[in-house]
């Protein structure tokens, strides 16, 4: 992999293709900071609480997650307006992963400041409505959809057990999470993740400096070795969304390229992430 970017970011997440923009944005949670990037030129805004997740809704405006709530946020005014509270009556907690998902909706994960166990929990907001989805979770994580097959994943990383739940065709949950696939033996720290268009998922592994590859059928099919020990969430992007992009962490490291934003070509059947639809 190469350079993208070389803003070292203490915990770099969230990478985003933006397909009609042409360019990748990421945050860094810990330094509350939004990222875009053509390759070329880069531009960055800073926000009063640490920004954990974003997705795109049309070309100049993003959904991100904070402490505090959901909100929409116009990158050419870098303005934001509130869409609803996010666990703001509690201040131990945060959000972390999140995505949009195929159906319109955003999944979005919530943790304790410090990883308390238990402290968490997976929401998703959709047409209006915030639902939790899932509680006691302790770091949520690796949030990502199978259209096809109409799944839903997200794990809880000091478990190492990735999670599966059918969703209906808005893309509600209809039964409990399961069990998907467990990495005890492997002592994989599951991190940020995406799907590719056969429904393989491809997970970053904290502190283990690799991404597996996940068939639909929960084999471990493929390792990818990477320059960075915490690699923390991979993106399709690019043309034809043929390159890999990957952000990582360089909170307590002082590797060269820990904290670096990465990429290279996919050699994979890469797509573009789905916009979130807003209430109308």
């Amino acid at each position: 992999m190469q350079v993208y970017d070389d803003t070292p970011c203490q915990l770099g997440e969230s990478p985003l293709w933006h397909p009609e923009r042409d360019e990748l944005l990421w945050v860094d949670i810990l330094d509350q900071r939004l990222f875009a990037s053509n390759g070329n030129d880069q531009r960055s805004w800073r926000f009063e609480r640490p920004v954990s997740a974003i997705a795109w809704v049309d070309r100049e405006r993003l959904i991100a997650a904070d402490s505090n709530e959901l909100f929409v946020f116009d990158l050419a005014r870098a303005s934001r307006k509130s869409i609803c509270g996010l666990e703001a009556d509690k201040v131990s907690t945060r959000s972390n992963d999140g995505r949009a998902d195929p159906w319109g909706g955003f999944w979005i994960g919530t943790m304790g400041l410090q990883a308390e166990v238990g402290a968490g929990a997976m929401y998703r907001w959709y047409g209006g409505e915030l639902r939790q989805i899932a509680r006691g979770l302790t770091v949520p994580n690796a949030t990502c959809f199978d259209e096809d097959r109409h799944r839903a994943y997200f794990a809880d990383t000091v478990t190492h057990r990735l999670m599966t739940v059918p969703v209906d065709e808005d893309g509600w949950p209809t039964a409990q999470p399961e069990v998907f696939l467990d990495t005890s033996n492997e002592g994989l720290l599951m991190d940020g993740a995406i799907t590719d268009r056969a429904g393989n998922i491809h997970i970053a592994c904290w502190d283990a400096s690799k991404l597996i590859t996940v068939s639909p059928e929960a084999e471990i099919a493929a390792e990818l070795f990477v320059p960075v020990q915490r690699p923390t969430c991979p993106a399709f992007g690019g043309p034809d969304a043929a390159r890999l992009y990957l952000t990582s962490a360089a909170v307590d490291l002082d590797g060269e390229l820990d904290g670096l934003t990465l990429s290279a070509t996919a050699n994979l059947p890469g797509k573009f992430e789905p916009r979130v639809v807003l209430a109308s």
